[in-house]
């Protein structure tokens, strides 16, 4: 089995980048090794977007800079559709460990602390799993994807090699 998770954008696009190296869920996993990320071809909420956009320390971390306000950055989000693409299988992680979100900081240290609390909710009852060997994919291709862990066998023939798709 070719494991895979759906993601919004743009926190897809923040992990196979290797910007975002802990993903934040309500649940722990046992998932060790090679992930598949795919983006999420609904559009993005608006209000569990706004809860991240209306952060500064998260818009630096997503466009680099301070340039965009919250209006600028949903913008771009929907606009910048090379950086920020939906519906596709973009990127692979490696899953090498899970913790409670407070015992993430023990293990990040203060810099990455702060990145990651910007980037994800690490409270109390939340789960961290931590990210490593991040890979953008040069070819992005269309899948349809599915919440939670999913099977993405079917795009890749036995030598795991990825199967054209028209």
């Amino acid at each position: 089995m070719i494991r895979a998770i759906t993601l919004f954008q743009p926190i897809a696009s923040l992990v196979w980048e290797g910007i975002k190296t802990v993903e934040t869920r309500s649940y722990p996993t046992k998932v060790r090794g090679e992930l598949l990320i795919h983006s999420a071809a609904a559009k993005t909420p608006e209000s569990w977007l706004a809860r991240y956009l209306e952060d500064p320390v998260f818009r630096f971390y997503l466009f680099g800079s301070h340039r965009f306000d919250y209006r600028d950055a949903l913008r771009e989000i929907e606009r910048n559709v090379t950086r920020f693409p939906r519906g596709v299988i973009g990127g692979r992680v490696d899953v090498t460990d899970c913790k409670r979100g407070p015992e993430c900081r023990q293990v990040l240290g203060a810099l990455a602390w702060r990145r990651e609390k910007a980037l994800g909710d690490l409270s109390a009852e939340r789960f961290g799993w931590f990210l490593r060997d991040a890979k953008a994919l040069e070819h992005p291709f269309p899948a349809t994807g599915s919440q939670g862990f999913w099977d993405a066998s079917d795009f890749f023939d036995i030598t795991g090699q990825q199967l054209a798709r028209p």
